[in-house]
């Protein structure tokens, strides 16, 4: 408790619910109406990973030696392969092996699987360029797995899209007394949520080092925005790479993105008789935007219906020693995933009848 602590902390962040609808005519400036606003502080905990979610991940993993561990390795090719085990006894049994483009991993006797893009094929590419593990490289592999049989029917399907923006602006360009840290969003063209990611201080002072330095914000895209790119021609022109229309056609969704937000943050001050929000210029925008596509941003629960605590909270095939946990079998709480990992871990320390101090 005492590791995780410094770890994983309480976030007291101010949570709004922003009903709003679009300013018909304004002289021709984006603007919303505040149907309703509601803030909430306190209630349930809300937890956050100290200096990022991926610090929690970098934690667990320090306590390994680093010769047998990698970070941020992109899983391209896995394979069953077959390996004389006993010579005496002549007996073989089936290992996992790993591949990172051309490199070899190694061979493993257990692979736990916590992304479930790993389960599902699809070959669009993302919207920018970071290096991503192989989406359906599980696939074959729990084709005919009865322990996998509640991915049927999933696994096929892709993702809905969903676009996220983080946004850095200068110190004090937007007002220090904006009602909120973070929003649900509903009434605008593109936003159902949006992060003060700055707020996210842990009680020793410790954050993410570049929202420290700014106010730095994480935009995430709505339905609307989801049901504009299933369009045929939008998903044509999205399947494209190195396409001047689709880039363009990314950059239009990004800009609306930060338009709808400056525009929620202009009229919440409004209403709040903020009087910052007479001096926000008109010409205001980030100083830096990082935009990418999530994939698969709307975890279904698929082993634990809503509210339900007891049951099943990872997918375990002990045929195959693979294990399938993550946000998308319990729910989209960043405790879910952690309690399926746990789950997890649980079912290899049976497989292989381990004992722990």
């Amino acid at each position: 408790y005492y590791y995780y602590y410094y770890k994983v902390q309480k976030w007291d962040g101010k949570v709004a619910a922003i009903s709003s609808e679009q300013v018909e005519d304004n002289g021709g400036e984006l603007a919303y109406n505040i149907n309703n606003l509601s803030i909430k502080q306190g209630g349930a905990h809300r937890w956050i990973g100290v200096n990022g979610m991926s610090s929690i991940a970098e934690g667990l993993i320090s306590k390994l030696s680093r010769e047998n561990s990698k970070l941020y390795t992109p899983i391209t090719r896995i394979e069953r392969v077959v390996t004389p085990r006993d010579n005496l006894n002549n007996n073989n049994k089936e290992l996992w092996k790993l591949w990172a483009g051309e490199e070899s991993l190694g061979e493993f006797d257990f692979v736990i699987a916590s992304c479930r893009s790993l389960f599902r094929c699809s070959s669009r590419p993302k919207a920018s360029n970071s290096t991503q593990a192989a989406n359906g490289v599980l696939k074959p592999f729990i084709a005919s797995s009865h322990a996998f049989e509640k991915l049927k029917g999933f696994e096929g399907k892709l993702p809905a899209r969903s676009f996220t923006a983080c946004i850095m602006f200068e110190p004090k360009q937007l007002p220090e007394t904006l009602a909120f840290d973070a929003a649900l969003i509903s009434g605008t063209r593109s936003l159902a949520w949006a992060c003060r990611e700055s707020s996210k201080h842990s009680k020793n002072g410790n954050c993410n080092t570049t929202a420290k330095a700014s106010d730095c914000w994480v935009l995430q895209s709505n339905d609307a925005i989801r049901e504009f790119c299933q369009q045929p021609q939008q998903m044509n022109l999205l399947s494209l790479e190195n396409n001047d229309l689709r880039d363009y056609l990314l950059y239009a969704i990004r800009f609306r993105m930060i338009e709808d937000f400056l525009a929620i943050v202009r009229s919440v001050c409004k209403d709040n008789d903020d009087e910052t929000s007479n001096t926000l210029p008109s010409n205001l925008w980030p100083t830096e935007v990082h935009f990418e596509e999530w994939i698969d941003p709307f975890p279904e629960g698929l082993l634990l219906k809503e509210g339900e605590v007891d049951g099943l909270r990872c997918i375990v095939d002990d045929n195959l020693s693979l294990v399938g946990c993550g946000d998308f079998c319990t729910g989209p709480r960043v405790e879910d995933a952690a309690l399926s990992g746990v789950a997890a871990a649980n079912a290899v320390i049976k497989q292989f009848k381990l004992s722990l101090p």
